[in-house]
């Protein structure tokens, strides 16, 4: 992602801001999305046996990426259709949805936004 800085001359001069809410919707129904998977894969192995580390949340092809490793025994297909099974429980649960506001450091701690997000290296 690139980001662009304005120079500091323009500050206090006025902004115009368009959104495109259909856009911003399916954007926030996905980042949503990645936060069930996250409680899935933590209910399909336990919380803990991976971290999440990076989430794509866009049209094109969105996933979260994970650190860690399979627990011994448990096979590839055993854990995808593990984590359906949570996910489907999640959908059934009809859970709602609530939106907090909070910084970096105290939703993911020190470091938080360096080398690629939540502090991981």
């Amino acid at each position: 992602m690139t980001r662009w800085y304005p120079p500091l001359s323009w500050a206090g001069r006025p902004v115009s801001l368009a959104l495109d809410s259909a856009k911003r919707l399916r954007h926030a129904v996905l980042h949503s999305a990645g936060h069930a998977v996250d409680k899935a894969v933590a209910g399909a192995v336990g919380a803990g046996v991976f971290s999440p580390l990076k989430g794509y949340h866009f049209d094109d092809s969105p996933y979260v990426e994970y650190r860690g490793t399979l627990p011994a025994g448990l096979e590839k297909d055993a854990f995808i259709e593990k984590c359906n099974s949570e996910l489907d429980k999640l959908v059934v649960a009809n859970m709602e949805t609530v939106v907090k506001m909070a910084d970096q450091v105290r939703a993911w701690g020190p470091g938080a936004g360096e080398r690629g997000g939540r502090g991981a290296a």
